[in-house]
């Protein structure tokens, strides 16, 4: 009977600590998404501020 109680808590911390490490990676890949998406949006609007900045050299 203390052998299947220890198996059961050592599964569940298992289990838990599986969760939290999965928790913690999900969180990293959506700041690290959020980073790629600040960059890009930066990135457009650079592209966008030349090319107003080339048009009216034109003019």
């Amino acid at each position: 009977m203390d052998e299947k109680n220890s198996f059961q808590s050592g599964y569940h911390q298992g289990f838990s600590d599986g969760f939290l490490q999965g928790q913690e990676l999900f969180k990293k890949q959506i700041l690290e998404r959020m980073r790629n998406q600040e960059l890009i949006i930066k990135q457009l609007s650079s592209i966008k501020i030349s090319r107003n900045y080339r048009s009216r050299q034109e003019f």
